[in-house]
């Protein structure tokens, strides 16, 4: 193992690395028919994407749409078809959210 490593392998860039990535780039349209969850803070941010890897529902955190209110700047974005289950499981676990569709 190097020096420094952890043994908690990582199969991706931490949250806000890839957040801080993804804003770095250029900006792509989204896929057609994708719904984006805004949240109010990093930390619901954060819980919303564990959820959504927990469930394997497929979600991105990106930056947070301008005009939305998002005061951590992170969203997460699911295809349309993938966004009721994902819905009801913030719900369930009381992480508050807007959406808008793309």
């Amino acid at each position: 193992m190097r020096p420094g490593s952890s043994t908690r392998g990582r199969s991706r860039p931490p949250l806000i690395l890839s957040a801080l990535l993804a804003m770095s780039t250029p900006d792509e349209r989204p896929p057609a028919r994708t719904r984006t969850f805004v949240f109010s803070t990093t930390h619901q941010a954060m819980w919303a994407e564990d959820v959504a890897q927990e469930l394997d529902i497929p979600a991105e955190v990106v930056p947070a749409p301008p005009g939305d209110g998002a005061q951590c700047g992170l969203a997460l974005r699911t295809p349309e078809a993938h966004a009721g289950a994902l819905a009801e499981a913030l719900e369930q676990e009381g992480i508050g959210y807007t959406t808008r569709s793309a």
